[in-house]
């Protein structure tokens, strides 16, 4: 957990603010005749469910699970207030306008602060155009000063106003084990924070990112694991973060399981679910979920220990818990650690069943069929996304293509993870290698996004086929039958 140290005098405090002002009104320093009053509400909200965390969360606004005027005194890859159970939902700390209208849950004010924004506007001072720019830097710096908090690199250049002004940017690796090389991480929300200020940015394809905004003294880096589908938890309740330096300039991550157990496990389940949500256009499908008034953010809690990754809806609702789980070591054997494949793999693996139940499917339909006849529909549906997307994203797996077109029909007919989207897919037939007793697959060429059209319209085995066939005129259509029939 992130350690927290003492807590500091916050600059930003009206009271503070208005010290500054005055020190440097006397010295005859300021050109800027503004009234220092409340611009912004320094706040922290108590959510009592998922429900309550979603609208707070899903308000644009720079949410924290710790408060800003502490020092941090060990990062981490989580923070929960020690004084709260560790499975309720932790403070959200915030910075919000005086105006803004707040979400309809419990909070308390921490105090008023006056801060500018990019465009030095100051809300309710007595000014109606900018504070000058240079004044605000100045007045920032003095408050810094006066409360002890200015950085020994800005008190060397405490008359140089402007040559101390910096932008955040830098790059985020991760280590990948197909490829053996560092990769760049897409999407990540690298985050720069000073107190009350916070500037952030989404690393691009390549990696890199760059702030809008600048800081002229040290800031607190940090990845928040979070898109505006998804949030990554460190286990089932706490929002996953990657601390980085205090420091002033670029900071660049490489990421490895080595060094950092924990976020090797939280970017693999990143970069699968950025390529299931924001590019699953490549295949045509649809994505798992949105977040909306009915459906939320997805949660996907990453654990670093043994176990079965799993995706249960009602985790949500009943737990306030994450609904996908994804482990880092194989179940049963504490210390066999997944490779970047593995990872990825299982989440888009549970990202689909995500999708299925979004589209027509339940978690009481699974355990009715669980009980029943086999989740047959649900898990080789999941079995052949996972195929094709990690396939396409990390070329072919020599061990994973032998095991999905080395089974025989009896072995298939006894698992629910059944290689029937792969067989309807590829154009292997597992007779002609291997001889009798192994599938006689001459289905070849059905595109994913049809077989997920038709699984929209079925609820069980023998209506997927149907609607497969009846919505398609296909040249191997003939022969779906066979696979359906010597498959169940």
């Amino acid at each position: 957990m992130i350690q927290l140290g003492k807590r500091l005098e916050n600059p930003y405090t009206v009271e503070n603010m208005t010290n500054a002002y005055e020190k440097l009104r006397f010295t005859g320093l300021l050109r800027s005749d503004i009234e220092i009053v409340p611009t912004h509400y320094y706040l922290r909200f108590l959510p009592a469910d998922n429900e309550e965390l979603a609208l707070l969360t899903d308000e644009p606004l720079d949410w924290y699970d710790y408060p800003l005027d502490y020092e941090i005194k060990e990062g981490g890859t989580f923070y929960h207030d020690p004084t709260l159970p560790i499975e309720q939902l932790t403070w959200q700390y915030v910075v919000v306008p005086i105006d803004y209208k707040l979400p309809k849950v419990k909070y308390e004010k921490i105090c008023d602060a006056f801060m500018v924004g990019n465009d030095k506007e100051v809300i309710g001072g007595r000014t109606t155009g900018l504070l000058n720019e240079e004044d605000w830097k100045m007045l920032e710096k003095e408050a810094y000063t006066m409360t002890g908090n200015l950085d020994s690199e800005d008190k060397k250049n405490s008359g140089r106003v402007e040559a101390s002004d910096w932008y955040p940017s830098g790059y985020i690796r991760a280590w990948d084990d197909v490829t053996s090389t560092y990769k760049p991480v897409n999407r990540a929300l690298v985050r720069a924070q000073r107190f009350l200020r916070t500037e952030k940015d989404y690393t691009a394809d390549n990696g890199y990112y760059r702030m809008p905004g600048s800081f002229s003294n040290d800031v607190n880096y940090s990845i928040k694991w979070e898109q505006d589908d998804f949030d990554i938890r460190d286990g089932s309740y706490g929002q996953a973060y990657f601390n980085g330096p205090k420091q002033t300039g670029s900071w660049n991550l490489y990421i490895n399981r080595t060094q950092h157990p924990k976020t090797n496990l939280f970017v693999n389940i990143h970069n699968a679910a950025v390529i299931y949500y924001y590019h699953n256009g490549r295949y045509g499908i649809r994505k798992p979920s949105d977040n909306s008034l009915f459906t939320g953010r997805l949660h996907i809690a990453g654990k670093d220990k043994d176990g079965r990754a799993h995706y249960y809806n009602f985790n949500d609702y009943f737990l306030f818990a994450a609904e996908v789980v994804i482990f880092s070591q194989k179940k049963g054997q504490p210390g066999w650690y997944l490779n970047t494949r593995d990872i990825f793999g299982v989440t888009i693996h549970e990202l689909a069943h995500v999708s299925h139940w979004h589209l027509n499917y339940s978690t009481l339909a699974y355990f009715i069929s669980w009980v029943g006849a086999g989740v047959r529909v649900p898990e080789s549906w999941a079995t052949g996304v996972e195929w094709y997307i990690t396939n396409e994203e990390y070329g072919t797996s020599d061990y994973n293509d032998y095991y999905y077109q080395h089974m025989t029909l009896a072995t298939i007919q006894g698992k629910d993870y059944k290689p029937i989207v792969i067989d309807l897919i590829d154009d292997y037939n597992q007779s002609t290698v291997y001889g009798s007793g192994y599938p006689n697959d001459q289905v070849i060429g059905y595109r994913l996004d049809q077989i997920e059209h038709a699984l929209g319209s079925a609820m069980n085995w023998w209506v997927w086929r149907d609607k497969l066939k009846e919505f398609y005129d296909h040249p191997t259509e003939e022969h779906v039958d066979y696979i359906f029939e010597n498959y169940q």
